[in-house]
């Protein structure tokens, strides 16, 4: 009972695979957009640093760098705003006095010595991720400012407004935020409508399993299936097919069955009520009984082995042996028979042995009922040739002069009881060829018939042993 578990939990699993795909497929998607947006935020933090370091340098240069010397002068913070202001008004560019530009110079006091928005207060936003940066708001508007700490403690700040990159990425933040939401709905949408396909496709399948329980004729429609599910669907019709043979062969065996046994039981029963009116049983009436009743037992046993064969159950182990000795066999107990029939037979074995793994007495039973309908249709002073070839797949061949067998008949003779008109005034029982079937389907070798002028059997064994 435990086991069910697992296996019901796989059957669920894949049965919502699309929904779980499409589900997937939106984590991803979510968490790659996680995995991007930091890396814009940070390619935007870098561009401002930029746009800040082109503003600073110059005046840091001009102010701490004493061209005649080749060296850094060391201000203090006032020394640093009279320098600055001085500079402002002879060297620097009026952008610097603008209000998208932040200057400001704080001593180490906390003082503010010069700030050119002097008219609003300011306060931090946020620490970028650069050491030696900050964000600094100014009456809504925010600032991407470097901190160059002077000589005595004191801070010299300036920025460029970062209002703008603020905006990008705050709409990369909405943007992600609908992206994520939108493609949410597409997959849960997408994964319901797949998931409710292949739901109706494996109901369709349940649905016409229900029918072929009362109706095994029936076949699955597949014109619109595609990949995985037509070939579940033609794997479903072959075997609706295949038990639609089964049965049809099973009810076409039964009315044999029921009409070659009839025969002899009829037979038995007259026999029986004469012997019953006789005063004076005599031998031979008994024998004749025996013999009728050998005859029911032979059939029922070739009917079980025929049934054993085929469902994979026969008792007997198999061994390896040598096939060609199994031919000799033959040939010695066959030769003089057909001596006895005025029948030439002419054998045509291999050289070395043939191993084959198997069982040796079904083989031997095979190739006899085929020599012994060799014999039953080879007219006097015809030709049968036998023989063993291992050139490149071991192959028998049981060919003779007799009057064969049509090209449309050649798969009926295989069947149960099933006997050709012409064949009927002779003795049998319509068991031979089906055995020989079963025998050679056992051993997984393959037996064809030919010929136009009388019959060829030949037998291809497994030649992977």
């Amino acid at each position: 009972m435990p086991s069910k578990h697992p296996v019901s939990f796989m059957r669920h699993f894949l049965f919502r695979l699309p929904l779980f795909a499409c589900l997937g497929l939106w984590f991803v998607i979510t968490v790659a957009w996680c995995l991007l947006y930091p890396q814009v935020n940070n390619a935007i933090l870098a561009e401002l640093a930029e746009r800040v370091m082109d503003l600073a340098d110059p005046v840091i240069d001009e102010l701490l760098y004493d061209k005649k010397s080749n060296k850094v002068v060391r201000l203090s913070s006032r020394e640093f705003v009279e320098k600055l202001v001085e500079n402002l008004n002879q060297s620097f560019n009026e952008k610097y006095l603008i209000s998208n530009i932040y200057v400001q110079v704080i001593d180490n006091n906390k003082q503010v010595l010069y700030f050119n928005l002097h008219q609003f207060t300011s306060k931090p936003v946020i620490q970028p991720v650069w050491k030696g940066f900050e964000m600094i708001d100014v009456a809504d508007t925010n600032f991407f400012v470097y901190i160059f700490k002077l000589s005595d403690g004191g801070i010299f700040k300036i920025g460029t407004n970062a209002n703008d990159a603020i905006e990008f990425v705050e709409h990369i933040e909405t943007l992600i935020y609908y992206i994520v939401i939108c493609t949410f709905i597409v997959a849960l949408i997408l994964g319901i409508f797949l998931q409710y396909r292949q739901s109706r496709k494996v109901n369709d399948i349940l649905r016409y399993c229900d029918l072929a329980k009362e109706s095994p004729h029936i076949q699955l429609h597949f014109a619109m299936a595609t990949g995985e599910f037509k070939q579940v669907f033609q794997r479903i019709n072959e075997l609706l097919l295949s038990a639609n043979s089964k049965i049809n062969d099973l009810q076409d065996f039964s009315a044999k069955i029921a009409h070659d046994m009839r025969s002899p039981l009829t037979r038995l029963r007259g026999q029986l009520e004469f012997l019953l009116n006789q005063k004076k049983i005599e031998h031979k009436d008994i024998e004749l009984l025996l013999s009728e009743i050998e005859r029911l037992e032979k059939n029922f046993s070739s009917l079980m082995t025929i049934s054993q064969l085929e469902s994979k159950s026969f008792e007997q182990r198999d061994i390896k042996f040598d096939y060609r000795q199994l031919m000799v066999d033959l040939k010695e107990m066959y030769q003089p028979v057909c001596e006895d029939h005025k029948i030439k037979c002419h054998w045509q074995l291999c050289d070395k042995p043939v191993w084959q793994a198997g069982n040796p007495n079904l083989w031997f039973q095979a190739l006899s009922n085929l020599i012994d309908n060799a014999l039953k249709f080879t007219p006097t002073r015809g030709r049968i040739t036998i023989s063993l070839d291992d050139h490149y797949q071991p192959t028998v061949s049981i060919a003779d002069s007799g009057s064969g067998i049509p090209e449309h008949e050649r798969e009926n003779v295989f069947k149960r009881f099933y006997r050709m008109e012409k064949h009927y005034r002779v003795q049998g029982s319509g068991l031979g060829l089906s055995m020989v079937k079963a025998i050679c389907k056992y051993h997984n070798a393959q037996i064809l018939l030919e010929g136009d002028h009388g019959l060829t059997v030949k037998i291809k064994l497994d030649s992977q042993v």
